[in-house]
């Protein structure tokens, strides 16, 4: 089951890519952060999850649009007027966004660690 789902990504972006791509895009979003959560033996659900899974599945989104020529960094129209957007930067704070949200999880369900106290009077 998916942190975040395709509909989530659809309303926070206004994407019209294929459900079955946005899926795709989410579930490597999740194993990554399967995979930071089985480090640190935490494991939960819940909206910090599910944010987090939908910034890094935005960031995603994102990188998949610059890598297919749909989302440029500039464009020109008849060389006299230029738009630009710098979507490295909006893909990075996305990332950021999501490994903070994930950080801060996982801070507060970690394991306490216990300590092994000596005894002084032997």
């Amino acid at each position: 089951m998916s942190y975040c789902t395709t509909t989530d990504v659809v309303n926070a972006t206004g994407t019209v890519y294929a459900t079955a791509t946005i899926q795709a895009l989410i579930d490597m979003a999740d194993a990554e952060i399967d995979a930071r959560l089985q480090a640190m033996r935490v494991t939960g659900s819940g909206s910090a999850l599910k944010a987090a899974s939908l910034n890094l599945s935005i960031s995603k989104l994102y990188t998949r649009m610059r890598m297919d020529g749909s989302k440029t960094a500039s464009t020109s129209i008849d060389g006299t007027i230029q738009l630009g957007e710098n979507i490295d930067q909006a893909i990075a704070t996305y990332e950021r966004k999501a490994w903070k949200l994930l950080d801060d999880y996982i801070a507060a369900a970690a394991p306490r660690k216990k300590y092994y106290v000596a005894r002084s009077d032997r």
